[in-house]
C-alpha cells in the first residue's frame, strides 16, 4: 500500500491494493472514466469469403457495427462521436466466436485467427476521439463528457475515451448472436498499445491485452526516463492529449541545477501498476530491435516493457496464476549487431530483454520480442496461439444462490462453495474473496473453496446476512464474481457453565480461591472466561458465596455460584501451665493465694480466652482429721484463686487440682489442669 502496510493475501489485493492503484492511475495518468453515454448502433449486411491459410480454407462472414453516440445532454457539440468496427469471424452460425477487438489493424489479421476459430474486429479510434488535441478536446467523446469546456487536470485523455469506444462494442456483442462478448481480445501498436493497456486496464470484461510496443505511458517503466519519455509525451503537441493534465506534475528536474533524479520519481505508480490492473487475466507484451534503420524500438524502450511485465507478475502470483515465466539458461540481450538472436543495437539498454523471436508464453503474463522493429506483424502468430488458450476455455462459473449458515461453535466451517468448468481437463482453483461485507471476517480455501470463520469474537450478536463476492479460476480464466449469503443467526443464548458445580473451598482461618477462573461454552462465541466483583480471599470466619458471571459479550450471561467457607475447628494449645505456689506448707486451715500462669497459642485466634474452670481435691472438703473447715477453695480471679491450707490428718496429703479453660473466637475448647500439693508431713 502507498501506506507502507503489506499485501498478503488475494482479499488485500482486491479490497485495498488494486483500488489504490487504479485510484492513482487515473489521477496521475490517464484520467477519470468517462461516463456510459447512450448508443444506437446499426449493423450491416452480412458478407461472406473464405481465406486460405497453410493449405487449408476458412470461410468466413463479416458485418459492421456501428453506434452513433447520444448528444442530447449537449445538443452543441460539435462532432458527434460515432464507434465503429468492421468484425470477420468464423462462418458457422448458431454459436458466438470470441473475437479479437485492434486498433485499426484490419480484417486482414482473420489469417493468424482462422485456425482457432477466433474472429476479429477492426475498431475505429478516431471517430470516437480524434488523436489531436487543441480543439478537439471540446468535441467528441471528451467534448460530450466536458459539455465543450476544457478538461479539467483530472479528466480523462484520448486513451481513456479509445478505450470507452471498445467497452461500447463489448456492451453490444451481449444482444449480437455472432460474437461473444465474454471472450473479447484487445490489440493495438505502439500508441495503440498504450490505448489498449488502458482499455484492459479499465475495463476488465477484456479477456486478453496484447499492447504491442507501447512505450511509454504505456507498458514502458516511466521512471526509467529511457526513450520516449513521460515528460515528451505530456509536452509533445502530438502527444499530450493521449493523457490527462495533472501528468506535467511529474515532469522536470526534481531539484534546481541537478539534470536527475527528475520529478517523475515522485510517481506513486508506473507501468507495472497499470499492467497488474489486468491480472489475473492475460497480458501479451512486445517490443522489437533498437535500431534497425527508420523503424528503431528503442524509443519504446524493450527493457522498461519487459520489466513492466516483470514487476507486475507477483500479483498474477498472488492470486494463484503464473506471471511472467523466464525459463532458467534463457539468452538475453546485449549490445552489438542486430539480427541474430541475442545482439542488438548500440541503444541496448543494459540488462537487455530475453532473445528475439523467444515466445515465452507459458505464464498469463507473455512476451516476445521481434528482430524486425517497431512493428506488431512478426508477433501476430504467437500472440493468436497464446489468446486462443484463453478465448477458446469455457470460463469456470461459480453456482448462483448458494448460501451459507454459521455453525454453532466450536464449527469452523460453513460448506464448500461450489463451482463448474465445463472443461473436464481443467481445475477449479484459486478460490479468492474480492469483496463482500464478510469480507475478512469469512475466509476461503484456496484450493477447496471451504468457507470457514476462523475468529468469531469479530461477530457483534446480531442476525446479519452476509456477502461474500468470489472469484475462482481454472488457472486460464476467471470466474465472474458472484456473491454467496452468510446467514448469521442472532445470540440469544447465554453461556453454559463447563463444570455442572464449582469445588467449595475451604480453610481454617483464612480461604481463597486460585488458580484460573471458571469456564463457560457459548454456541455463538466458544469459550468464555468467567468473571466476579466478589472478593476472592476470606478470613471471616462463616459461609461466604461467590458469584460467577458468563458474558459472552453480546449481552447474555450466566451465573454460577462458588462456596468458600472459613471455619476454626482446631482448640487452642495450652503450651504452658503453673501455679505458684504449688506446695502449702502451712496447714492452720487459713486460705492461701495462688496463681495460675499459663501460655496459650491458636492458630486463628491471637488472644483466646483463658480462665480457671474448676477446683477439685482429692480428700472431702470436710474429711476426717482436716479442721471441719469449708469451703476449702475459692476462684478470684480469672488466674487467681485461694487454696485452704489443710489436709486429713490421717491421709498422705491434699492434692488440689486445678483446671484451665482455653476458648478461641470459634468457641473450640482445650482444658489443662495443674495441681497445688498440701503435704502431710513438711
Amino acid at each position: 500500500m502507498k501506506s507502507g502496510d503489506a499485501i498478503g493475501s488475494p482479499e488485500d489485493w482486491w479490497i485495498k491494493r488494486r483500488p489504490e492503484i487504479f485510484n492513482l492511475v487515473q489521477q496521475q495518468f490517464y484520467g477519470k472514466p468517462i461516463p456510459v453515454f447512450p448508443v444506437t448502433w446499426t449493423v450491416s449486411a452480412i458478407t461472406t469469403g473464405t481465406i486460405v491459410v497453410g493449405g487449408v480454407t476458412y470461410p468466413w462472414r463479416q458485418k459492421t457495427f456501428t453506434g452513433t453516440v447520444d448528444k442530447s445532454s449537449y445538443p452543441a457539440l460539435r462532432n458527434t462521436p460515432i464507434v465503429t468496427a468492421q468484425c470477420r469471424f468464423p462462418a458457422a452460425t448458431g454459436i458466438k466466436h470470441p473475437v479479437v477487438i485492434t486498433y485499426g489493424e484490419g480484417t486482414g489479421i482473420f489469417q493468424f485467427l482462422a485456425q482457432y476459430g477466433i474472429g476479429t474486429c477492426s475498431f475505429t479510434p478516431t471517430s470516437v476521439q480524434p488523436d489531436s488535441g487543441g480543439a478537439s478536446l471540446s468535441s467528441y467523446l471528451i467534448g460530450l463528457m466536458n459539455q465543450g469546456a476544457w478538461r479539467d487536470p483530472d479528466d480523462a485523455g484520448s486513451l481513456v475515451a479509445w478505450g470507452w469506444g471498445i467497452s461500447r462494442l463489448v456492451d453490444r456483442f451481449a444482444t449480437d448472436a455472432d460474437i461473444d462478448e465474454d471472450k473479447v481480445a484487445v490489440e493495438g501498436h505502439s500508441r495503440y498499445g498504450k490505448a489498449t493497456l488502458v482499455t484492459a486496464a479499465y475495463d476488465d470484461r477484456i479477456v486478453v491485452a496484447w499492447p504491442s510496443d507501447a512505450g511509454a505511458m504505456g507498458t514502458a517503466m516511466m521512471r526509467r526516463h529511457y526513450g520516449e519519455t513521460l515528460e515528451f509525451v505530456s509536452s509533445s503537441s502530438s502527444e499530450y492529449h493521449w493523457v490527462n493534465g495533472n501528468i506535467m506534475n511529474y515532469g522536470g528536474r526534481l531539484f534546481p541545477g541537478s539534470q536527475f533524479p527528475r520529478k517523475l520519481e515522485l510517481l506513486d505508480v508506473d507501468a507495472h501498476s497499470t499492467t497488474a490492473l489486468i491480472a489475473p487475466r492475460a497480458i501479451f507484451v512486445t517490443n522489437g530491435t533498437d535500431t534497425p534503420a527508420g523503424v528503431g524500438d528503442a524509443w519504446a524502450d524493450p527493457r522498461g516493457c519487459y520489466l513492466s511485465g516483470k514487476l507486475a507478475s507477483p500479483v498474477w502470483n498472488l492470486l494463484g496464476w503464473k506471471g511472467q515465466i523466464v525459463p532458467p539458461g534463457t539468452p538475453f540481450t546485449w549490445p552489438g549487431t542486430p539480427g541474430n538472436g541475442v545482439f542488438a543495437g548500440p541503444a541496448e539498454s543494459i540488462g537487455g530483454t530475453p532473445a528475439f523471436d523467444l515466445a515465452l508464453i507459458e505464464g498469463t503474463v507473455g512476451w516476445r520480442r521481434q528482430k524486425e522493429g517497431h512493428t506488431p506483424t512478426p508477433n501476430w502468430p504467437t500472440f493468436a496461439l497464446f489468446a486462443q488458450r484463453y478465448l477458446k476455455d469455457k470460463r469456470p462459473a461459480i453456482t448462483a444462490g448458494q448460501s451459507f449458515t454459521l455453525p454453532a461453535w466450536p464449527g469452523a466451517s460453513l460448506g464448500m462453495a461450489a463451482g463448474t468448468d465445463a472443461d473436464p481437463a481443467d481445475t477449479i482453483q484459486s478460490w479468492q474473496i474480492t469483496g463482500g461485507t464478510g469480507a475478512y471476517i469469512f475466509k476461503i480455501n484456496p484450493t477447496t473453496g471451504e468457507i470457514t470463520i476462523p475468529d468469531r469474537s469479530v461477530l457483534d450478536g446480531n442476525a446479519h446476512a452476509y456477502t461474500l463476492a468470489l472469484l475462482m479460476g481454472d488457472g486460464k480464466l476467471p470466474s465472474h464474481v458472484q456473491n454467496v449469503t452468510i446467514n448469521v443467526p442472532a445470540d440469544n443464548q447465554a453461556p453454559v457453565p463447563d463444570a455442572a458445580s464449582l469445588q467449595t473451598i475451604t480453610g481454617e482461618c483464612s480461604a481463597a480461591i486460585t488458580g484460573p477462573a471458571p469456564t463457560a461454552t457459548d454456541a455463538y462465541v466458544g469459550p468464555v472466561t468467567g468473571t466476579t466483583t466478589d472478593p476472592l480471599s476470606y478470613t471471616d470466619q462463616g459461609e461466604h458465596i461467590v458469584t460467577w458471571h458468563f458474558d459472552d459479550g453480546h449481552g447474555n450471561v450466566s451465573t454460577q455460584t462458588q462456596t468458600v467457607i472459613v471455619k476454626d475447628t482446631i482448640a487452642p494449645s495450652i503450651d504452658s501451665l503453673s501455679a505458684t505456689p504449688n506446695v502449702i506448707t502451712t496447714r492452720n486451715h487459713e486460705m492461701v493465694p495462688v496463681v495460675i500462669s499459663v501460655s496459650v497459642s491458636d492458630a486463628c485466634d491471637s488472644s483466646p480466652t483463658t480462665s480457671i474452670e474448676s477446683v477439685s481435691s482429692n480428700e472431702p472438703v470436710n474429711g476426717v482429721g482436716d479442721g471441719d473447715t469449708s469451703p476449702d477453695w475459692e476462684i478470684t480471679g480469672t488466674h487467681t484463686l485461694n487454696l485452704r491450707g489443710e489436709r486429713a490428718g490421717g491421709g498422705s496429703g491434699r492434692i488440689y487440682t486445678i483446671t484451665v479453660k482455653s476458648v478461641d473466637d470459634s468457641g473450640n475448647i482445650s482444658r489443662r489442669t495443674v495441681t497445688v500439693i498440701v503435704p502431710h508431713n513438711n
